[in-house]
């Protein structure tokens, strides 16, 4: 073993060792940029507006000691004795419903200061639907968990920086790389909107939408109970079904397409990437020729990395990077793949045969960082 190959796994136990030590949260291990509404909204609410004495989000009496609120624990420590191998269904309701709670927020915003008919007849749509589905979820959890500790992104984050995910789990997390779970601050940001209420409230709810169906996909390739599966249909269909309205309003309204949150293409087969110290991980991972794949990638480590789709070849590691970008199908650079960011990009695999998903940075590669993929005709 190399001394860089060295250097990089001691840093990897280190890193593990100051999770254990200090519970580092979710915001330090995988914060995302939120959406930039500056042109929207101002700083703060003006008093007597709309939103004076609109409720924030809260869970269902804390369903078992879940925090209510809808932060779900995304700054709180990893308990001392926690489930170290949490099962998928309960990590996808432990986030889904506070990510309902979220849109539901939001959405009684828009109930008050929509400015369009059509905005807020889906908010009354988005309310009606969402909140069923968070009750559902809620029964669920008590008839299938009620003695589990609630799972939060710190819980879940911390998982997998030690290597003990179960499977899905990094599905889950890739599909929440980008997912703003704290609606107070969405809440302020809507209720402050000095300039176009419903365009500042579709370039939330479409993002927002589309890490749900995220999520519900992830759910569909990893639930064991058939009831979230059931559940996870509706929501694809339905959240879809309103970005194709949003996205239509928008260009009829503001005479543009949602900028940077291009709605889920129905023929591209979406695939989770997740790269950490120092591991790709990818699902699904089975591939065809002339089958066009979304690869969404969340870097869910704490180091920058760099995103590559490459066919097989000997010394990738050795190679020059302006080479490999020149034969790859696909790069994400790593000044766009931060510690927390997510990025998308759509590969087809134009000949049958091995490819590889890489982070070809130096000594990240040597030290583990590709995920050898097959695509058939």
């Amino acid at each position: 073993m190399d001394f860089g190959t060295s250097l990089m796994r001691l840093l990897t136990v280190f890193v593990a060792a100051l999770a254990i030590v200090f519970g580092l949260t979710s915001g330090s291990l995988a914060s995302t940029p939120t959406p930039d509404h500056s042109a929207h909204h101002a700083a703060t609410p003006t008093p007597g507006s709309a939103c004076t004495g609109l409720a924030t989000p809260t869970s269902a009496a804390g369903m078992n000691g879940m925090p209510a609120g809808g932060n779900m624990g995304m700054g709180s420590t990893p308990g001392h004795g926690m489930m170290m191998n949490v099962e998928f269904d309960l990590a996808f309701i432990d986030m889904m419903i506070p990510h309902h709670e979220g849109a539901v927020a939001m959405a009684k915003v828009a109930l008050a200061r929509g400015e369009h008919e059509e905005i807020r007849a889906l908010a009354q749509a988005i309310v009606d639907a969402q909140d069923a589905e968070i009750a559902q979820l809620q029964t669920w959890r008590s008839q299938w968990y009620q003695d589990a500790p609630p799972v939060t992104m710190a819980d879940m984050t911390l998982m997998q920086n030690m290597g003990q995910m179960m499977p899905g789990m990094s599905d889950l997390m890739g599909s929440m790389g980008s997912m703003h779970m704290d609606p107070t601050t969405d809440v302020a940001s809507l209720c402050s909107v000095t300039g176009s209420f419903d365009l500042a409230f579709i370039d939330m709810m479409i993002p927002h939408h589309q890490s749900a169906i995220m999520m519900a996909q992830a759910a569909l390739a990893n639930a064991k109970h058939q009831e979230l599966k059931d559940i996870a249909h509706e929501i694809i269909d339905a959240q879809q079904r309103e970005i194709d309205q949003m996205t239509g309003w928008r260009a009829a309204w503001y005479g543009e397409a949602t900028p940077g949150t291009p709605a889920v293409q129905s023929d591209a087969i979406v695939v989770n990437v997740t790269l950490d110290e120092f591991a790709v991980t990818a699902s699904p991972a089975e591939f065809h020729t002339g089958q066009t794949y979304r690869f969404v990638v969340t870097n869910t480590g704490l180091l920058p990395h760099e995103f590559m789709v490459l066919p097989d070849m000997p010394g990738i590691g050795g190679k020059d990077m302006e080479e490999l970008h020149h034969v790859a199908l696909g790069v994400i650079p790593v000044d766009d793949l931060a510690p927390g960011a997510m990025r998308e990009i759509e590969v087809a695999f134009a000949q049958a045969g091995d490819y590889q998903l890489v982070c070809a940075l130096t000594g990240h590669y040597d030290a583990g960082m590709t995920l050898t993929v097959t695509a058939a005709k």
